[in-house]
């Protein structure tokens, strides 16, 4: 009988431990993702900001000013997605 139920609390206790580490995991996570999102959030202001004086201007230039900013921000999205 005893035998069992220190098997039993060790499978408690293992379980417990691998418990407690996802949910550091995942507060971490969010952590990141909330950063990830903030910056995301100021580059999207700043291609909204970019978009409306650029297309009184060449399409030359509104590619040139956007396309960093589109291609960063999709990457961004694709970082928070893979952390959430």
């Amino acid at each position: 009988m005893s035998d069992i139920k220190t098997q039993f609390q060790e499978l408690v206790d293992d379980l417990r431990k691998a418990h407690d580490e996802l949910a550091l995991k995942m507060h971490l996570a969010k952590m990141d993702a909330k950063a990830e999102w903030e910056n995301l959030e100021a580059k999207w202001k700043e291609l909204e900001q970019r978009v409306g004086p650029a297309l009184s201007e060449s399409a030359e230039n509104i590619e040139a000013a956007t396309k960093f900013l589109a291609d960063e921000m999709k990457a961004a999205f694709e970082r928070l997605k893979k952390a959430l």
